[in-house]
This record gives structure tokens, sequence and C-alpha cells, in this order.
């Protein structure tokens, strides 16, 4: 069986829909759906009896708003199957087949996770993203026996438990080339709130550090540690340079939290990966680029005291 995980808060306009595309699956009788209500100021049980004959759903409320990673982590603590697979509520499943490709794919190959590609509606592009718990389906056993949990977090709150998930499991992991999910542009969502550009970034370095320390922890490939400090440099750096709003004291402060691990692991990066990070980041292009990583390297001087 799988358990498909929805937080909810404040989601009437769009659960439906994404219930919907559970409702269309070809083996949804597979599927025990818990919506974990996240302390909502509206009531989901019109909407909850409107697909009960449909599949098996059920809903339990946070006395308390705690946002989206505890919503989840606690939607994992109070459920069984041996498999599970995470929605949002403004999401969808991108057709009728996605629970047969990604259970069947796990199952049959007693893998630990599954990865398939999501559909970014804004981007208009369909691709494999290792940093979000989209289009993937774990088995529940690993999660457990690794300790593979959600933070409490309110941003970058599915950053840590799937590249974790990623790259804790020795070898039983798998990418498959089918598209499960459709990741739905939701202009009330809480990653367009600019209001709160501090928390969103101290939580995105906090997440990537938390991941890097239990990797090496895990004595995991340095190379893949030195991928994700070098994405917290690059990713303050560019949000530096865009945000005018920003205080340049949060971003030293977070850059302090990853100085030492830049310096341990910085070396197992050559400078075209840095590059290409840079323009991924940036949208700046390859004719800027050299001009840009003058600026990325006088970046770094400045923050280590150098000159």
């Amino acid at each position: 069986m799988i358990d498909v995980i929805i937080p909810v808060y404040n989601s009437r306009a769009t659960l439906p829909r994404a219930l919907a595309s559970i409702c269309i699956q070809t083996i949804r009788e597979k599927a025990k759906v818990l919506i974990i209500d996240d302390n909502s100021t509206v009531g989901y049980d019109d909407i909850i009896d409107d697909f009960k004959d449909y599949i098996d759903i059920n809903i339990l409320k946070i006395p308390e708003n705690k946002g989206s990673g505890y919503a989840r982590q606690y939607g994992l603590d109070n459920s069984y199957s041996d498999y599970v697979i995470f929605l949002d509520s403004d999401d969808v499943f991108y057709n009728k087949y996605a629970f047969s490709v990604l259970y069947y794919a796990i199952d049959e190959n007693n893998l630990d996770v599954l990865i398939t590609k999501e559909v970014d509606e804004s981007l208009k592009t369909s691709k494999i993203n290792n940093k979000t718990i989209h289009g993937k389906i774990y088995r529940r056993s690993y999660l457990n026996d690794k300790d593979i949990r959600f933070t409490d977090k309110r941003y970058s709150e599915d950053t840590t438990f799937n590249l974790l998930a990623v790259n804790l499991t020795n070898n039983k992991m798998t990418f498959e080339n089918e598209t499960t999910y459709i990741y739905l542009d939701n202009p009330d969502s809480l990653v367009h709130d600019s209001s709160n550009d501090k928390e969103r970034i101290n939580d995105y370095i906090y997440s990537i550090c938390t991941t890097a320390k239990r990797l090496k922890k895990e004595k995991c490939d340095n190379f893949i540690i030195a991928q994700l400090v070098c994405e917290a440099y690059v990713y303050l750096f560019i949000q530096l340079k865009i945000n005018e709003s920003l205080n340049a004291k949060t971003i030293y402060k977070n850059i302090k939290k990853i100085d030492s691990l830049f310096d341990k692991y910085f070396i197992y990066l050559d400078e075209e990966y840095l590059k290409n990070k840079i323009v991924e980041k940036s949208d700046c292009g390859y004719i800027l680029i050299d001009n840009i990583m003058v600026e990325f390297k006088s970046f770094v001087r400045m923050i280590k005291g150098e000159k």
C-alpha cells in the first residue's frame, strides 16, 4: 500500500483538484490518502465527503499552525503503509499512470527511493529535481532505518529530507524517465511571499548545513558535500546581487554557518562546475559568466577577510 500525504492550510480552492488527480489513478485502490490540516481557519469535511466513495481518505488536524514540513512529518508519524508519496494541495499528479509508474518500479526492484520527472508549470519544463519531494516515492522502512525526517522550518523544509533520502541509500535508488507530477504555480503560496526573505534565506542555509553535516557524519562522497556547500555560497551571492532590500549582515551571518565546510570541501570542485552553478542560479548566461566569476571570487575573499 501507499500513503499519500497532503498538508493543507486554507486550501479549499485547490484541494479538490489535487484529490481528483488521485481518483483517476489506475491503481488508486493501493493508496491511502492522509490530509494533514495545519490548523486551517476553514473546514474540509464537505470535500472529504465528496471523495470518500472513490478513495480511501482521512484527515488529521494539528492544533497549532506549524508549517508544511511539520505537517508532512506528522503525517509520516501517523501512517503505516510500506511506501510514501507526498502531494502538495495546490499540485496534481501528471496523469492516471503516475501511481503505477512509481509503485511498480520501487516495489518490483526493491528500491528505497524512486525518482521521476516533475513538470514545473511556471518554467514549462519537465525535469528531475533532487531537492524536492515531488515526483518521488519512498520506502518507509528505509526512512525509519536512516532516521530521515522533515525539519520544522517553514521554507526549504523538504530540502534536507530529500537530499538525505537520495544520498544515504546504498545504491537502492533509480531514476525513471517518466513524468508523474505537476508543480502548479500558486500566487498565494508561501514561496511567493517576499516579506519573509530573511527567514527564507536562514531556512535554506539551515537545510544545506544540516544536510552537509549529516552526509559528512555518514562518510558520504566529498564531492557531494562540496556541491552542497558551493550551492549555498552561490545562492547567498546571487541573493545579495538581485535583492536590494536584503541587509548584507543577513548574508554574512549565514556564510559563517558554512565557512568551515567551504574551507574543507571547496577543493573538490573545479571552476567549470562553479561557472555552471552560477549560470543556473543567476540566469546570467555564459556571455557574462567571466565577469560574474570575478565578482563571486571577490565576494568569497571579502567574506573570508582576504584581500
